[in-house]
């Protein structure tokens, strides 16, 4: 047990490190400097829950897999135990490490399970994509002592990947450091909030010309957000942020659109881009109901990110199914 807990921790921290280090931008120029900007509390914390995971977790699970199912190597048992595990012990396993993740970064209870269920489907679609595959070729195959130690050795892309999803930002990532460079050049005074004269001003140079009722309304859906304890009448980052990825909502959303239009984003965020572009300024008003907005941001991609998530999980089980038959047709197990 030792040994596959030292290889799970070794594989979390290993996924965590990567994810880590790939996401900073070019101005960590050597591997060294980015080992600087590593959060190596979370990274510690994560290596914990891998040796924990690989350890004493998954033997004690695959100790009651053998009880329950059986510890031969039948294709009926192989696939019950493929089952099984993806349901139960998949699904500990991703919930916990979000979880965990997200304790990395807020300590309040909503935000840690907003974040959970914002992550969870998709990452669980991904994980019926792979896993299931790998368990029937351990279960099949691998010795039960060495079973912890081979889906370790296995996982670790799996880990990079759910370390990157485990990071809150997915691929808003890189546009939210896009979106920062837009906000810092029309906070001309670098206070950290852009005000009404800041904002018409940035409008002005992009061709548009907006009454003052219009930078009034602006600046209230940005208060409408909730990213402030009090509105201020300014625009914080925070409620950019969240007027970007939930603006088809706004009442002011075609010219909030004009904003970002020159800023280079990833597909998921150009499709809420094109969105804002075409609101009409008649559209419904902004109603943010809680504090949990910008969690709950990725809602206009969730659906296309699940659909993708379903396909790929339907062709990976259906390998799978072909595996399986192939398997008892050919060995007569």
């Amino acid at each position: 047990m030792s040994m596959n807990s030292a290889v799970g921790g070794f594989v979390y921290v290993a996924g965590e490190l990567i994810t880590q280090t790939s996401d900073q931008d070019d101005t960590a120029v050597s591997f060294s400097e980015k080992l600087g900007k590593v959060d190596w509390p979370r990274v510690g914390t994560i290596g914990l829950l891998g040796a924990a995971e690989n350890g004493p977790f998954m033997t004690t699970w695959y100790n009651f897999l053998n009880k329950r199912v059986g510890g031969d190597v039948r294709t009926k048992t192989v696939i019950t135990k493929c089952v099984w595990d993806q349901l139960f012990f998949a699904t500990q396993q991703d919930s916990l490490f979000l979880a965990v993740c997200a304790f990395s970064h807020t300590e309040k209870l909503a935000e840690v399970l907003a974040e959970v269920k914002q992550t969870f489907l998709t990452t669980w679609l991904m994980d019926c994509s792979l896993w299931p595959i790998v368990n029937f070729v351990g279960f099949a195959v691998v010795p039960f002592q060495l079973l912890p130690t081979y889906m370790a050795v296995v996982s670790l892309g799996w880990q990079t990947y759910i370390s990157s999803v485990a990071a809150g930002e997915g691929e808003f990532k890189s546009d939210d450091f896009e979106l920062e460079k837009v906000f810092n050049q029309i906070d001309t005074d670098h206070s950290g909030y852009i005000d009404d004269a800041e904002l018409k001003n940035a409008l002005g140079k992009r061709g548009i010309k907006v009454s003052a009722l219009d930078i009034q309304n602006m600046i209230a859906d940005a208060d409408a957000t909730g990213a402030e304890e009090v509105p201020d009448g300014k625009v914080s980052f925070e409620e950019f942020k969240i007027i970007f990825r939930r603006g088809d909502h706004l009442r002011t959303a075609t010219l909030w659109s004009k904003i970002c239009c020159d800023v280079s984003l990833h597909k998921g965020a150009k499709s809420v881009l094109e969105r804002l572009s075409n609101i009409s300024e008649e559209g419904a008003p902004l109603n943010f109901t809680n504090k949990h907005s910008e969690l709950n941001a990725l809602d206009v991609v969730a659906d296309e990110k699940h659909r993708d998530a379903f396909k790929t999980a339907g062709y990976s089980l259906s390998f799978l199914s072909i595996m399986a038959i192939s398997r008892r047709l050919i060995f007569k197990i």
